[in-house]
């Protein structure tokens, strides 16, 4: 199992497609998160994909995210991933090796400690699956002159 992709955006929207399948999109892509209002508090959301996941077996996920120093300053809730029935998981033809499973989850009002790079990392039934950095801009009091 490892984290395929990490995409961290403003907020996360869900919209029905023509076939009433929930549609997960990504609205603000962000390369680097920079504060809402200038008290230094951050909302922001990740999408996240995870591939090889036995979805035959129940799951609980949760990110963290550490200052470089390994520091962790955050720790989100666990999201429990019940199994999945046998006859929706055999119409993916894919070996569970090359199964995609995507994720979404709302960070709202994150005080980081300044400007500087971060690490997510994401944690599937307590191991880590892989990690992506992000550079924070820190609030107006936090920034550089000029």
């Amino acid at each position: 199992m490892i984290l395929k992709d990490l995409i961290f955006c403003r907020r996360i929207k869900y919209d029905s497609s023509d076939d009433n399948r929930k549609q997960i999109n990504a609205d603000g892509i962000m390369t680097a998160l920079t504060p809402d209002v200038a008290n230094g508090k951050y909302s922001f959301s990740v999408l996240f994909t995870i591939t090889g996941m036995d979805l035959g077996t129940n799951h609980e996920i949760h990110l963290c995210i550490h200052d470089l120093e390994e520091n962790e300053i955050l720790q989100s809730e666990e999201i429990d991933v019940p199994a999945v029935a046998e006859h929706i998981r055999s119409s993916d033809v894919r070996p569970v090796e090359y199964q995609d499973t995507g994720f979404s989850m709302d960070f709202r009002n994150v005080r980081f400690t300044g400007s500087g790079n971060y690490k997510v990392i994401v944690m599937v039934d307590g191991n880590s699956i892989g990690a992506k950095e992000v550079y924070v801009i820190g609030s107006d009091s936090d920034r550089p002159e000029g």
